[in-house]
């Protein structure tokens, strides 16, 4: 593979793990990112820096530069925003050159399944954690339910990436493993699940309801709450479940998270409306003109409406204003930084303050329960389980958060490289069929991401 050269566009969260992986094999990248100077510092860690070449980049803007970079790769990775993929994929079609990417699967580039067929391009999407590696296992899963004659009626999916209890020392009992932004985009998801063979649909603004909220319980996390997470229904009928009756997807969060996230939600802090003249005003200020309040016993009267009219799982409005005065959301004296177009942006800004910091240690999960019937009439409950842990670094990343996501990625790209997956394999595809979740089993197993399998009965 000597020989070959990756074409990178974007330069999040996980492209450190991403860029790291692959140079120490040896291979040529190309990063093409709107802000180079985000990865001057990653460069200085690498074993081979002369491997990596950094350029300025704007997808929608440099069309012309895209095509150039993508014509010059032999494979593509793209950890763009989701809704930035689609020049990068219409570049890769033109081209002839295939793309991994771990964001979900936009109407925009499904519409490109027929030319990437045509064009024998592979557009691998859904290659990460979530959605990814939840796709692998259910699959593996699926296919051995099936070899031992058994049907499948209840299908629940879990994933997500938290830190220890023990370093939860915060109002908000919570550490963003992820970029703020992202975490708060999840409050515009709609949900749909399956309930004895009904679809259930969840609209945003109730997704984080107590009613709508499961929880569970790990060693070293202790409890932990989890929010229904896209549509349920229609990803079992991609892994083809279709004795299914009760089918569940959902991302692992904080308790204390779910309260505070219906308040910002419902006091319209998560709005992705761009409000003018937001930088000349201090927090506070700012809290008050979206609520339309002028005192801070407004803000408490406006939190005061919402948690009576929702439940709230013990959590009262004092305990609210004082999360929000944590991350400085109360402060008359720090203005909003320059920038900020939204709600939703200022807040993420906010929430910096509850972000893992470097040397802080987490955990992602990655869980897969299915309820079998047998052909006996019996019943019993398969579960995959992977936790893997690890350490944000900050610049040499090595958080479990990114390792879960970043992983997937470098085995799919590792595999076109090698020619390892079928030529047949193209068009716009998920790692749903077994000639491309297996080997990237295989390959996440040479990374020590083993899952663990369990089987136990159902009493009747």
């Amino acid at each position: 593979m000597a020989s070959a050269n990756i074409a990178v566009f974007g330069s999040g969260l996980i492209s450190s793990p991403i860029l790291r992986n692959i140079n120490r094999m040896g291979i040529r990248q190309v990063v093409a990112t709107r802000t180079p100077s985000k990865l001057q510092n990653i460069l200085k860690t690498l074993k081979h820096p002369e491997l990596v070449e950094v350029v300025s980049c704007d997808v929608y803007k440099d069309k012309s530069l895209v095509s150039s970079l993508v014509a010059q790769s032999t494979a593509v990775c793209s950890i763009l925003p989701v809704d930035s993929h689609l020049p990068v994929m219409e570049a890769c079609i033109a081209n002839g050159v295939s793309a991994v990417t771990p964001s979900t699967i936009s109407d925009a580039v499904a519409s490109l399944d027929s030319p990437a067929k045509k064009a024998g391009v592979l557009l691998l999407k859904e290659v990460g954690q979530s959605p990814g590696m939840d796709h692998v296992e259910t699959m593996r899963l699926a296919a051995k339910v099936k070899e031992v004659g058994g049907k499948v009626r209840a299908y629940t999916s879990l994933t997500g990436s938290l830190a220890p209890v023990e370093g939860l020392d915060n109002p908000l009992q919570m550490k963003l493993t992820w970029g703020p932004k992202s975490w708060l985009m999840h409050t515009w998801n709609n949900a749909r699940y399956l309930e004895n063979g009904s679809i259930v649909d969840v609209p945003w603004n109730e997704l984080f309801l107590p009613k709508n909220l499961g929880t569970d319980h790990y060693k070293g996390l202790g409890n932990v709450s989890w929010v229904l997470d896209r549509d349920a229904a229609m990803y079992t009928k991609l892994y083809a479940l279709n004795d299914v009756v009760t089918a569940k997807r959902g991302i692992h969060d904080y308790p204390k998270a779910m309260p505070f996230l219906l308040v910002l939600q419902s006091l319209g802090l998560t709005s992705l409306n761009a409000v003018n003249g937001i930088s000349d005003l201090t927090y506070l200020q700012f809290l008050q003109s979206i609520l339309g309040v002028n005192t801070t016993r407004g803000v408490m009267d406006a939190i005061c409406a919402i948690l009576e009219n929702n439940e709230s799982d013990g959590v009262d409005a004092n305990e609210m204003l004082n999360m929000m005065d944590h991350i400085g959301l109360l402060s008359n004296t720090d203005k909003v930084p320059y920038g900020p177009s939204s709600p939703l942006d200022v807040i993420s800004v906010a929430l910096d303050k509850v972000t893992i910091q470097p040397g802080e240690p987490d955990t992602a999960i990655n869980k897969q329960i299915m309820q079998i019937e047998r052909e006996d009439g019996l019943w019993e409950e398969w579960q995959s389980s992977l936790e893997i842990d690890g350490t944000y670094l900050g610049i040499e990343d090595d958080s479990a958060a990114s390792k879960a996501t970043a992983l997937p990625i470098v085995v799919a790209l590792k595999l076109i490289l090698e020619k390892k997956l079928p030529a047949d394999i193209v068009g716009v595809q998920r790692p749903i069929s077994p000639e491309i979740y297996n080997p990237i089993h295989q390959g996440l197993g040479e990374y020590g991401l083993h899952c663990q399998w369990t089987v136990k009965d159902i009493p009747c």
